[in-house]
């Protein structure tokens, strides 16, 4: 986070990320510009596209997760957030979400 300073979401996103991710990351990303003073864009990218490839065999359908975003409206950066979350944390967030209104137009 020192070297390639981000902001908050994209550090919890690296977190997320499987130990194999994070030590890729850590390894290999190197920015199309590295003088620029925030990576959070670019950090998230990697983090995605390295994690792609090595998701298991028991990963949520897009359709379960396009189905609960139409039940539970959130913003693209909520949504995508989502989608590229780890498997035990997309069940935890199908299984469990409850929120304190159900007609909220967004739950970002």
């Amino acid at each position: 986070k020192d070297r390639f300073p981000m902001d908050e979401r994209a550090w919890d996103f690296l977190l997320l990320a499987s130990g194999y991710v994070q030590e890729i990351v850590v390894n290999e990303f190197k920015p199309r510009r590295p003088d620029d003073a925030e990576f959070s864009a670019a950090v998230t990218a990697f983090v995605r596209s390295m994690s792609k490839p090595h998701m298991d065999s028991n990963s949520i359908s897009r359709a379960k997760l396009d189905s609960f975003r139409e039940r539970y409206p959130m913003d693209e950066k909520a949504f995508e957030y989502l989608c590229t979350a780890g498997t035990d944390l997309q069940s935890e967030a199908l299984r469990n979400f409850a929120p304190r209104n159900e007609h909220e137009t967004d739950y970002s």
